[in-house]
């Protein structure tokens, strides 16, 4: 990962650890503090329910409209996931609820086609399936969709659209995609260098209890 403004590569794992064996992750408060800086999804989740868990209770306020097909086979998803002597079949039904229009369900399989969770690594599918959420306003897909178009990930690198995305999802309050578009603008990524405003949404960032935004922050307020 990036240096300064962005988490090192020993840090991200350190925090990818401690996603997972945090007490608090399960109430969501462990989304709240870390986010997703510079990493769309956690990559070291013991297994799917964990990750599940993590969007279901701590992400994914977005979703309107899905009718009752949708929802039924997003929470048998979710029920599958939750039990190890099923959780391989969960994927068809995140699939089922995807294809249904869900945008919980479209960023789950975003997420397993991206990092090969219980289906073969495949990212033109992520990206496909990430579209498709943060189209329907779902901002941890926004986020994750700018970050892979940012590192050109299943896509050529595309800063204007990475910067686009992230807006997006951090104009709906996400604190991951606020650093991160804070980020941008400091090191004038795919816009005009900007540290006011990218110090500005550091503290939105700091504000929403991203702990990099806060740090990012500080750190450049002190040196303006």
């Amino acid at each position: 990962l990036l240096d300064d403004a962005w988490l090192s590569e020993g840090a991200m794992e350190f925090i990818l650890e401690t996603f997972i064996t945090a007490s608090d992750i399960i109430g969501g408060k462990a989304v709240r503090k870390y986010g997703h800086v510079s990493e769309p999804l956690p990559r070291k989740a013991d297994n799917i329910v964990q990750f599940t868990e993590y969007l279901e209770k701590g992400l994914g306020h977005e979703e309107k409209g899905n009718d009752g097909d949708a929802e039924s086979a997003y929470q048998k998803a979710l029920s599958y996931a939750r039990n190890d002597s099923t959780a391989g079949d969960s994927i068809i039904w995140y699939t089922k609820a995807a294809e249904l229009g869900h945008p919980k369900a479209q960023n789950i399989l975003g997420y397993m086609y991206q990092y090969g969770e219980r289906v073969g690594k495949d990212l033109s599918k992520a990206l496909e399936w990430y579209t498709k959420a943060a189209s329907q306003g779902n901002s941890a897909a926004q986020n994750n969709l700018g970050y892979m178009y940012q590192r050109g990930e299943g896509v050529g690198k595309d800063p204007e659209k990475a910067l686009e995305w992230y807006t997006k999802a951090a104009s709906q309050g996400n604190a991951s995609a606020q650093h991160n578009l804070g980020t941008m603008y400091e090191r004038g990524e795919g816009v005009g260098k900007d540290l006011i405003k990218a110090l500005e949404w550091y503290k939105k960032a700091a504000d929403n209890g991203n702990v990099n935004g806060q740090k990012s922050y500080e750190r450049l307020l002190s040196q303006l």
